[in-house]
């Protein structure tokens, strides 16, 4: 997986966490 695949998964997950909060 190349980096910046790992950095946008990395702020989807991001961005549900603080849709859960």
């Amino acid at each position: 997986m190349s980096v910046a695949g790992l950095l946008s998964s990395l702020a989807m997950e991001n961005s549900k966490a603080e849709l859960q909060l």
